[in-house]
């Protein structure tokens, strides 16, 4: 696993090389475009609640598959300077047959989500082979975590929904969803091979480290939720942009 520190050292040792290998080459001085990226966190704070209940629960594992976009531009030699957003969701499911409907299957989701954006910054450390280039980049700013719990039943009585607001007895349903959320300050520096097809178009592959910081307490509504797992999902991360730019 590649840790921040080491994500750090490598940077630092390509900005050294950068005045040994400049070559004639492809550049842009501002651009932008979409981006897919992987991050793999640890998710036990999921598998180990799931894994207390239905029986059915795979564990969730693997990575998590993030969209977004980004865009920069160059405000000293060789330094861009700009901003960029992502976001994606990982989900496990099970299912049980409800103990008073025999034969009736109910499934549950468990789903996380996370998103965040900011500031983005990138350093050109070196060209090589005229279409190459090497960059060190950092993201710095916020963003936010969601876990939605769901058990969806084959149908839901009006008069159960409403039922909930009785003082006096609490709705028995087998469809319903809960939500916590929590924030968080990221720092995600990363380390970039760009290979220019064309003088107006880039494929940007990309390896960092997603680190969070700062995170707040998860709040379900306005309430804090207590006694919750230790789980910062801070994780190594793998990606591809593609840039176009001039």
């Amino acid at each position: 696993m590649l840790s921040l520190k080491k994500l750090l050292l490598i940077g630092l040792a390509l900005a050294l090389l950068a005045p040994a290998v400049q070559a004639e080459r492809f550049s842009f001085a501002g651009g932008g475009g979409p981006l897919i990226g992987f991050a793999t966190p640890d998710w036990g704070f999921v598998n180990d609640q799931t894994a207390r209940f239905t029986p059915g629960f795979k564990k969730m594992d693997g990575a998590l598959v993030m969209f977004g976009g980004f865009g920069y531009g160059e405000v000293a030699p060789n330094f861009k300077l700009g901003g960029y957003g992502f976001g994606g969701a990982k989900q496990v499911s099970g299912t049980f047959t409800a103990p008073s409907q025999p034969g009736v299957r109910i499934r549950q989701d468990v789903t996380v989500n996370i998103g965040g954006g900011g500031l983005y910054t990138e350093y050109e450390a070196f060209h090589f082979a005229d279409r190459f280039e090497v960059a060190t980049g950092i993201g710095i700013g916020f963003g936010a975590t969601d876990l939605r719990i769901d058990q969806i039943g084959p149908n839901v009585r009006w008069d159960d929904l409403w039922g909930s607001l009785n003082p006096d007895s609490l709705a028995s349903r087998n469809t319903f969803a809960i939500e916590m959320s929590r924030g968080f300050f990221m720092l995600h520096p990363e380390v970039g091979l760009k290979f220019f097809i064309t003088d107006f178009m880039a494929l940007d592959a990309r390896a960092g480290y997603l680190l969070l910081v700062n995170m707040s307490d998860w709040q379900y509504l306005d309430a804090k939720v207590l006694d919750a797992p230790d789980n910062d999902m801070s994780a190594p991360t793998f990606g591809l942009r593609l840039v176009f730019g001039g």
